[in-house]
């Protein structure tokens, strides 16, 4: 949590010094991504409250009960969530939903309304035809 509030931290300040690296940086993570995507992504480390986020990635979401909130919910709730690791270490989180709160918002859920992706925090970036696929079977479902 720290050295991920630390980077969002050190991210707002390379958008300030080195926007280009930034922008290099970006792309060379997400290969697959359309240069607006890129663009949209540096754009939207430069418009953040860097210090408000990274205050609230330390402060974690205490006092929360996720799969309460969800199973309350009084509309459909449709859950598009990257896989809980990346594969290649068990305790390597790749979604900021993990452990018992994502058992719960799974166990909250249909099984056809909470899905997993291959991918990372983008999936709608990451993976456009697999989450639009979601999307659309969800809507036609519930509309």
């Amino acid at each position: 949590t720290e050295a991920f509030a630390h980077g969002i931290e050190l991210d707002a300040e390379m958008a300030r010094t080195d926007r280009d690296r930034l922008v290099r940086r970006s792309r060379a993570k997400n290969p697959t991504w359309a240069d607006e995507d890129v663009e949209q992504d540096v754009r939207g480390i430069e418009a953040a409250d860097a210090v408000a986020v990274a205050a609230g990635v330390r402060a974690g979401l205490r006092g929360w009960d996720l799969p309460a909130l969800v199973a309350a919910a009084k509309v459909p709730v449709l859950v598009l969530a990257a896989r809980d690791t990346l594969g290649d270490s068990d305790d390597e989180p790749n979604s900021a939903l993990t452990g018992e709160a994502r058992a719960g918002v799974r166990a909250a859920l249909p099984a056809d309304r909470f899905v997993e992706l291959p991918g990372g925090h983008c999936l709608h970036r990451n993976l456009p035809d697999r989450w639009l696929a979601a999307v659309h079977a969800f809507a036609d479902q519930v509309l």
